[in-house]
């Protein structure tokens, strides 16, 4: 049987070897693509996809591949949802420029079904305030409402403690004035964690496959992304450090690099940097502060386009098994053969070292019963009477 040091190595090379399917499969690779751009690239509605993915993502860099994130991570790499830690809800609201306003929510529930399936909910709005609408011959129309939506579903499967995959789907909305479009698209998203060596994580996603939005007889194209990375946390440090690289259908390969310091789960530190095409490289920041089982997040980055911007949300995290009051109230128990979390009172952990201690000692009462030399009887001859009890 092969170790699993073989098994992480094959698990690995069988992830690779799908997403270069992928990225050739959507047509990515060739020649002919990466010569003639899309024409409607970075100009179609279907941009508010990737304006922003909730100030975690922002602030390190977007660098989300390998990365657990709980809610957000049905924005970055839908297969890292396997391995969140809580059920998880997560509001965030963006202030961009040009009275552009981003906002995002979504919900998850980690290993749900038979601790192997989770389950994410999410939705995207993108307002862009009111713009001057005109008809064919130029005549203004007057001010009109813009606005871009969607919503998200997506479930992720966990084989093992080390392999996730899942699939998103995406219902999109878009309104220009008077004019409506709608159209789907579906991400799809491995992770991989501990591989080759401990605290390892490798991850690859693909977004927004699908036909376009369709404006009546006209379609837009969606910007595909697809791309991968690793992220590593060496051993009794609280840092986990990101490396990713992306490739949009319509622009080159870009670099992401994010990190992540842990101050005793209540504080958490992150910085960023991307270098994107055609734009300068630039640096994000941000940070999280828990309360309990709320963490409020914010991110900050400056872009050569969009100016300073900045991201906030509020997380609020349903029955935290690994933060304030665990002992008290989680506990770890063997059933068939898996480890599962089960809750406890908070007089449970000593009534069960008060069962332990009794056990123990009923065990070695009946150990010293068994092995205590039988002790000699006297016979009648020696002139004494026996009683029996």
């Amino acid at each position: 049987m092969e170790n699993m040091a073989t098994r992480n190595k094959r698990m690995l090379l069988s992830a690779l070897l799908f997403l270069l399917m992928l990225i050739s499969a959507t047509g990515g690779a060739g020649p002919a693509k990466a010569l003639t751009p899309d024409p409607l690239a970075g100009t179609s509605g279907v941009q508010f996809l990737n304006f922003g993915r909730g100030p975690q993502i922002i602030a390190l860099g977007e660098s989300y591949n390998a990365r657990v994130l709980g809610a957000a991570g049905i924005f970055g790499n839908p297969a890292s949802i396997s391995f969140a830690q809580d059920a998880e809800m997560m509001f965030s609201f963006n202030r961009m420029i040009a009275d552009i306003n981003h906002s995002l929510f979504s919900y998850v529930s980690p290993n749900m079904i038979h601790d192997r399936y989770s389950f994410a909910l999410g939705a995207i709005y993108t307002s862009f305030g009111r713009i001057t609408a005109r008809d064919a011959t130029g005549f203004e129309l007057g001010r009109k409402q813009a606005y871009s939506a969607a919503v998200l579903a997506t479930i992720s499967a966990k084989y093992n403690e080390h392999f996730s995959a899942a699939v998103t789907f995406k219902g999109i909305g878009e309104r220009i004035a008077d004019v409506y479009g709608t159209g789907i698209a579906f991400d799809g998203g491995i992770y991989f964690r501990n591989v080759l060596i401990p605290n390892l994580d490798f991850g690859a996603s693909v977004q927004n496959i699908g036909p376009g939005l369709t404006f009546d007889k006209e379609s837009t194209p969606l910007t595909l992304i697809y791309g991968g990375g690793f992220s590593y946390r060496p051993p009794r440090i609280p840092l986990r450090i990101s490396l990713d690289f992306q490739k949009p259908r319509d622009e080159k390969t870009s670099a992401m690099l994010g990190a992540e310091w842990d101050v005793r789960n209540l504080l958490y530190l992150r910085g960023g940097w991307r270098e994107r095409s055609g734009a300068r490289s630039h640096f994000s920041a941000g940070m999280g502060i828990r309360v309990n089982n709320v963490v409020l997040d914010y991110s900050y980055v400056r872009s050569e386009f969009l100016g300073n911007t900045h991201s906030i949300a509020l997380r609020y995290e349903f029955w935290p098994k690994k933060h304030s009051g665990e002992s008290k109230r989680y506990r770890t128990v063997e059933k068939a053969g898996k480890y599962v979390t089960v809750e406890e009172s908070p007089g449970s952990r000593s009534n069960n070292s008060e069962k332990t201690e009794k056990s123990v000692s009923k065990k070695e009462s009946t150990g010293n019963e068994k092995t205590s030399a039988p002790t000699p009887q006297k016979t009648p001859s020696e002139g004494e009477d026996l009683l029996e009890f």
